[in-house]
């Protein structure tokens, strides 16, 4: 079972359309209070980025739905990284 994260973090969930990335947000990461932003609504990564960004420091952890397509490279994480003042922690 997940817990409230203790910091604020921000998750990239990946995977292709129909995959269950909004539902794995809706079941186990909305009842925690993660705020969920979806690439595909917005348009750009760039913008998830910056609504990320004003979320997480209003102290809210973010959830940011991907495209398949998406990949997550050394430079990408470095701007990730610095964009949201945070580590960046990778899971499978």
């Amino acid at each position: 079972m997940l817990k409230k994260p203790e910091k604020t973090e921000l998750l990239i969930l990946v995977g292709l359309p129909g995959a269950g990335k909004t539902t794995y947000y809706r079941n186990s990461l909305l009842p925690l209070g993660y705020e969920r932003i979806n690439e595909h609504e917005l348009g750009s990564f760039d913008e998830c980025l910056r609504i990320a960004d004003r979320l997480l420091a209003d102290g809210k952890s973010v959830v940011i739905g991907m495209h398949s397509n998406f990949i997550l490279t050394y430079s990408s994480c470095n701007v990730l990284s610095q964009s949201t003042h945070n580590d960046i922690d990778f899971y499978r």
